[in-house]
């Protein structure tokens, strides 16, 4: 997809879907890390995390469950998580 090779500006829902790293890149250079951390925390991450930009990246080891609970807040229109079994 060329999108993935362009500068354009996409809105974060596109950025997830297409996995583009340079919108969450951004992001973390903008955001205070650790209100990052806390809402990842909110989202059901028990892995600890480093407050650093490449966080938005997936820079930190977090256990796939625990990133599919995460996912499962944006998934849902309701935005609540659903616990992986």
């Amino acid at each position: 997809d060329q999108r993935r090779d362009s500068f354009e500006v996409v809105s974060l829902a596109e950025a997830i879907r297409w996995s583009l790293n340079r919108p969450f890149a951004r992001l973390g250079l903008r955001l205070d890390l650790d209100s990052l951390v806390a809402l990842s925390e909110r989202f059901g991450v028990t892995t600890p995390l480093d407050p650093v930009p490449s966080l938005a990246l997936g820079a930190s080891g977090v256990h796939l469950l625990e990133l599919t609970a995460a996912y499962s807040v944006l998934a849902r229109p309701d935005g609540t998580r659903i616990t992986p079994r």
